[in-house]
């Protein structure tokens, strides 16, 4: 996507977006500006939770982590069931 006005369309269409780690720098920007506050965001990096992702999925070894920005869940008032909080890891800590 390299239009802002094709990422404000889709940002008011879709409930989850995963943005591939490779993509972060191009789409992140935009995307934050034009979200709405009811769309869940996926990356793969820490970094893209310090941009304003929601959840990253990280890999670590050989495992793939589940980081969870916690003050965007507050703020975006998402509810996460206790079975995926007992297994994430919280960014800020």
């Amino acid at each position: 996507m390299k239009k802002t006005q094709q990422i404000s369309e889709l940002s008011q269409i879709c409930d989850i977006t995963y943005i591939d780690e490779t993509l972060e720098n191009d789409i992140l920007p935009l995307w934050t500006d034009t979200i709405s506050l009811n769309t869940l965001t996926i990356g793969e990096s820490i970094r893209f939770l310090e941009k304003g992702g929601i959840a990253s999925l990280v890999q670590e070894g050989n495992k793939i982590r589940l980081y969870i920005n916690k003050q965007h869940v507050l703020q975006h008032n998402f509810k996460v069931q206790s079975r995926l909080l007992a297994m994430a890891k919280f960014y800020p800590n």
